[in-house]
């Protein structure tokens, strides 16, 4: 199970670099309207709170 995982982030990191090394990002951003720009960026922060860890550590100056 954690292999599949493991197997679908290095993909959508390596797919990211490609359209990142071929500046196909820019062109994209240009031609779509406004409203699905800022959907799209939305989307994303959504995803990267959703899958972040719940539990984190705490300060360690709070600790004393």
């Amino acid at each position: 199970m954690h292999a599949i995982g493991l197997g679908l982030t290095l993909a959508a990191v390596a797919i990211c670099h490609f359209v990142g090394a071929r500046r196909w990002w820019d062109s994209w951003m240009v031609r779509l309207p406004a409203p699905v720009v800022g959907f799209s960026y939305s989307l994303t922060l959504t995803l990267a709170l959703t899958l972040a860890p719940a539990t984190g550590k705490a300060f360690i100056y709070f600790q004393f």
